[in-house]
């Protein structure tokens, strides 16, 4: 194997011209922090080899495709006493992808979330959280949606915690006990 030293470049003008990135010379390439202004940048690798009369050499060019979710409706906190409740959440997308919309629930403020039901869509930028079956233990639970690209699961965006708060049962006394005497 030859040896030698990678430099990755990236080109925002559509390889018009190319710009060494800076500390990337590793043979592979991580990308972090990116923004919507980083769509459509290309990349590619360069080798240059450490022997003598041997070319430095270009990998193929990748372009950057950077989606991002706008949710332009977070869910609404609620509050229950029949059983139910229902949470919605509205997203658009900068390229219209169609984003996949999970819903997670907290059942201590907003310090942990756990993935929960799945919403019943009516279409894929909009996700309905349906409850049927809510009682006073779920009082104070917050419900939010977790929106990602179909493919990237572990890159999300997330709405606005929604809580719920569900009105504590009372027991109505219609007719006062009768006091018996025992024989």
């Amino acid at each position: 194997g030859t040896t030698g030293a990678y430099q990755w470049l990236k080109s925002t003008d559509a390889g018009a011209t190319w710009t060494d990135i800076t500390g990337a010379t590793a043979a592979n390439l991580a990308l972090t922090g990116l923004t919507a202004s980083d769509n459509a940048s290309k990349y590619r690798s360069s080798f240059i080899p450490d022997a003598a009369g041997v070319s430095q050499v270009f990998s193929n060019v990748a372009s950057l495709n950077v989606v991002t979710y706008t949710i332009t409706q977070h869910p609404a906190s609620k509050e229950s006493n029949s059983g139910f409740a229902d949470f919605r959440v509205e997203v658009s997308a900068s390229d219209n992808t169609r984003p996949t919309i999970t819903w997670q629930k907290s059942v201590d403020g907003g310090s942990s979330w756990t993935t929960d039901t799945m919403p019943s869509p009516t279409n894929n930028t909009v996700g309905v959280l349906i409850l049927n079956s809510v009682t006073y233990l779920d009082n104070g639970n917050q419900y939010r949606a977790a929106i990602t690209k179909p493919g990237f699961p572990g890159v999300a965006v997330y709405s606005n915690a929604a809580v719920l708060t569900v009105e504590q049962p009372y027991i109505a006394i219609t007719t006062s006990p009768a006091f018996a005497t025992a024989v």
